[in-house]
């Protein structure tokens, strides 16, 4: 069973789909606006992004997307364009330039 899922996951627009319908719209949607409280113009680190669906979610801010799948970064950057920056990397401090600050930083699994 293990290897089917990660096989299922290893396509980005089925890992994106499944993780939508696993945690609903309606409940993604209320804890986003419980816990992140975001404003337009505020700057989100996501942290392990995915696919970025979180900016589903969001009004506009300005997102940065870290994740160390190479194919859900190449799918978050199609699907998304220019409202998002995605890079595939480990999230650090050394990630961002100077002393560079963020209103909200996301962490969900």
């Amino acid at each position: 069973m293990g290897f089917v899922i990660a096989f299922l996951f290893s396509y980005p627009s089925i890992y994106s789909t499944v993780t939508c319908f696993l945690r609903g719209k309606k409940n993604l949607q209320t804890a986003i606006d419980t816990y992140v409280q975001p404003k337009p113009g505020q700057k989100i680190f996501d942290v392990g992004c995915g696919t970025g669906d979180l900016l589903r979610f969001l009004p506009s801010v300005e997102y940065c997307g870290f994740d160390m799948d190479e194919k859900y970064i190449q799918y978050a950057k199609k699907k998304f364009g220019n409202r998002g920056k995605f890079f595939c990397r480990k999230a650090s401090k050394d990630v961002v330039k100077g002393n560079e600050l963020f209103d909200a930083v996301v962490v969900m699994g």
